[in-house]
């Protein structure tokens, strides 16, 4: 990655201002989920750090389309403690509050525990993985990411097992880290397991939840995902997620499913 390159986000001051890459599918005015939850996720991760501990569980909750504009982040330690605390955060889009989050932190060690189970989702080899082009990508957030699909595809509706990376940092000129770089890529796991096409249905998640035992430890970044819809409009993603040695963790989208109606 290029950290010169223009980034997801042009840093202005202490707040943020989006730039085209932000840009997702459903509306050129909107931005994807991922960069902003990469966004206020790299803000709780950065709060106050401490040494010896991580991000294991990310909250997020999207209470409306996310606009392009100056963009803010407040961030406060909400539970206090030695092992383990609660962060928040809030951010907001020209004034308004567009995502709030929660975030565990909490103490490790590489020998804090056993290590079980770790080999009971292998990843698929991302070598096999077939490259998607800018080409076969209609928005601007899909082009500013690398993409590799071991199965499905993003015309292809059902589940699918992809590998991303970005392209471009998430803020200019800065190092993106690695749970950002997860983050900028897990919003995608709706989209590339839809199980109904795009021109006819709308089906956006109005939450993330993330849930980390491992930390990416490769470039590349994994999802298996697979999207369930229920019969009353509502749905549900699950996402195991990996890197290139292991799976490191699941992700939880909860969706608003209608059909879009021309008249």
């Amino acid at each position: 990655m290029d950290v010169s390159a223009s980034g997801f986000y042009e840093k202005k001051g202490s707040n943020y201002l989006p730039t085209e890459s932000t840009i997702g599918p459903w509306s050129a005015e909107a931005q994807h989920g991922g960069p902003p939850s990469a966004l206020i996720t790299a803000a709780m991760d950065a709060h106050n750090p401490r040494e010896n501990t991580r991000l294991a569980r990310i909250a997020l909750e999207i209470l409306r389309p996310i606009p392009l504009g100056l963009t803010e982040i407040d961030v406060h330690v909400e539970r206090h403690g030695k092992k383990i605390e609660l962060l928040a955060a809030e951010m907001k889009v020209n004034g308004h509050l567009v995502m709030i989050g929660r975030a565990w932190r909490i103490r490790v060690d590489k020998d804090q525990g056993p290590g079980i189970g770790l080999e009971s989702v292998a990843p698929p080899s991302r070598f096999q993985a077939r490259p998607i082009t800018e080409s076969e990508i209609y928005f601007p957030y899909g082009r500013s990411m690398e993409w590799s699909f071991d199965s499905g595809s993003f015309d292809e509706v059902g589940p699918a097992v992809a590998w991303a990376r970005p392209k471009i940092p998430l803020v200019s000129g800065e190092v993106t880290s690695s749970i950002a770089r997860l983050m900028l890529m897990i919003d995608s796991a709706n989209g590339i397991s839809s199980v109904l096409p795009f021109g006819t249905w709308t089906f956006v998640p109005v939450d993330l939840v993330v849930s980390l035992y491992g930390v990416p430890q490769t470039e590349w970044i994994g999802m298996a995902a697979e999207t369930i819809i229920g019969r009353d409009g509502i749905g549900q993603t699950k996402t195991t997620i990996f890197d290139e040695s292991s799976s490191i963790g699941s992700s939880l989208h909860t969706l608003f499913v209608e059909p879009i109606r021309t008249t």
